[in-house]
C-alpha cells in the first residue's frame, strides 16, 4: 500500500491487479486502471488501450495528485497532533 499513496502523491495513475483491497485505495477509471487479476490478456489489453490513448491520462494524473493528498502529512497534521501532543493546531 506504500507505493501505492506514493504512486498517488506523485500524481501517477495505477496499473493494477484487481485485488479486492483495491477499491479502498483506488478508483478504477478515475485515478487506476485495473486488469483482471491473473489474466495476461487482460493485462495486455489494458496495455494496448494505454498506448492507444483509450484513457484520458491528464485527468487521471489530477485525479491521482488528488486522491493522494489524503497520504500527506498536510492532511491528517491535526489528527496527527492531537494524538501525539494531546492539543489541536
Amino acid at each position: 500500500p506504500g507505493v501505492i499513496a506514493e504512486s498517488l502523491i506523485a500524481g501517477t495513475p495505477i496499473l493494477t491487479a484487481d485485488f479486492p483491497q483495491a477499491k479502498y485505495l483506488l478508483n478504477n477509471g478515475d485515478n487506476s486502471i485495473y486488469f483482471k487479476m491473473f489474466d495476461q490478456n487482460d493485462l495486455k489489453d489494458k496495455l494496448l488501450d494505454l498506448l492507444d490513448n483509450k484513457y484520458d491520462l491528464n485527468k487521471m494524473h489530477k485525479n491521482a495528485l488528488e486522491s493522494g493528498k489524503k497520504f500527506t502529512y498536510e492532511f491528517e497534521r491535526d489528527n496527527f497532533l492531537k494524538y501525539v501532543c494531546g492539543k489541536e493546531s
